[in-house]
């Protein structure tokens, strides 16, 4: 439990161990099970219809993929998840957020009814369940929650005192902080105390692509349910 006000920088830790071989899709929308290899361009198709659906079919693929990396709010979300084969590995219950097909990130169930208690603002957490692409049913039983993370607010300090973060462009044209792959401690990354005003418990700071930001309440519960190790939570220096 944290001892002082704070807030709390998190780097989900979602190695290629957390990456699941899941497709997230909109199933009711594109028919994905019918038709997810022309989709995917594991088949050919001539059929000027499919080819449409899959043009549209790819473009909602790559604004659901935007969303999860530069985290924007989108329509564009999973109402299921989908795996080729009941061969494929699927998460084990000890991981409660992993990756799936174009960066997304879910939650299980206990997870994500942790988080569905605190202030999330208009960011979502989408029910999806994982089926069997050859036999249309269920894997498991379980409900996932995929995330859209959406809300984003402004409070690391510019500029850092740290010179191990570095200044670099990004595609939306303005700067964000690097670290180059060297992890953050405790207390290493200047924050400004207004966050601690903060009306949200979730947040993303644009400049600091791949983290997120989390407040003491939510900090707090996710260590008392002994779910903060994926978390990779590390206190910031409030300025």
């Amino acid at each position: 439990m944290s001892t002082t006000n704070n807030v709390w920088l998190a780097g989900f830790k979602l190695t290629s161990i957390n990456f699941y071989d899941i497709y997230p899709a909109n199933s009711k929308k594109y028919d994905f099970p019918k038709y997810w290899k022309i989709f995917e361009s594991r088949e050919k198709t001539a059929d000027p219809k499919l080819l449409e659906i899959k043009k549209m079919y790819k473009e909602d693929r790559l604004e659901l993929s935007g969303a999860g990396r530069y985290f924007f709010k989108t329509e564009h979300l999973p109402d299921s998840l989908w795996v080729e084969s009941n061969d494929i590995k699927l998460p084990p219950s000890s991981e409660y957020i992993f990756k799936v097909r174009s960066g997304g990130v879910v939650f299980t169930q206990a997870c994500a009814q942790l988080l569905q208690q605190f202030r999330l603002g208009e960011s979502t957490l989408t029910p999806v369940q994982i089926y069997d692409l050859e036999t249309k049913k269920l894997c498991s039983e379980e409900t996932f929650y995929f995330l859209n993370l959406c809300e984003r607010r402004e409070y690391v300090q510019y500029p850092q005192v740290d010179e191990m973060f570095k200044l670099s462009p990004t595609m939306e044209g303005r700067d964000k902080y690097t670290t180059n792959g060297v992890p953050i401690k405790d207390q290493q990354l200047h924050v400004q105390c207004e966050a601690l005003e903060c009306e949200l418990d979730l947040w993303h700071d644009p400049l600091l692509m791949s983290y997120v930001f989390v407040s003491d309440a939510l900090h707090d519960a996710l260590v008392q349910a002994n779910m903060d190790s994926q978390w990779e939570m590390v206190s910031c220096q409030l300025v």
